[in-house]
């Protein structure tokens, strides 16, 4: 007879694996091994733990996340980077929306590349408006047109 837990696992195999690597990623011992120079702060909550709650740490993972996690366009990002994985502290979306809240696109220059990539700039394009002299706004906001060359 088998578990709860060995059911949710083959039924959502896809977000077993995404909690498996938050955990991994949370675990000290495993940073210090594989991640050199780690600067970014890791944590999950003990409620998905699964130092802390076992398999009952997947099965409330599932009772958060659902199925959202089983298409691969859906990731799971914190909202605050400085705080733990948790039920309070994450949101469903995509590669873009990480990339939007992580450090990096702090910058008025970064931030301006987001709404460029959204007003379909090509970065290469946005960086050269910049490199001539543009300003953030008009840069990222402008149509980009393509040149024809006969």
């Amino acid at each position: 007879m088998s578990s709860i837990y060995t059911d949710l696992r083959k039924s959502y195999l896809q977000t077993w694996r995404r909690w498996f690597l938050i955990n991994q990623r949370c675990d000290p011992e495993w940073r210090e091994k594989y991640q050199e120079e780690c600067t970014t702060y890791y944590g999950i909550c003990d409620e998905w733990s699964r130092e802390v709650s076992g398999e009952d740490g997947f099965i409330n993972f599932v009772d958060y996340v659902g199925e959202h996690l089983e298409y691969e366009d859906v990731q799971l990002h914190r909202k605050n980077t400085e705080r733990d994985y948790g039920p309070n502290n994450t949101i469903f979306g995509d590669t873009s929306s990480r990339v939007r809240n992580s450090k990096q696109c702090k910058t008025p220059t970064a931030k301006g590349l987001v709404v460029a990539r959204e007003h379909n700039v090509p970065t290469w394009v946005y960086y050269r408006r910049l490199q001539r002299g543009w300003s953030i706004r008009r840069a990222s906001t402008a149509p980009y047109q393509r040149q024809r060359t006969r």
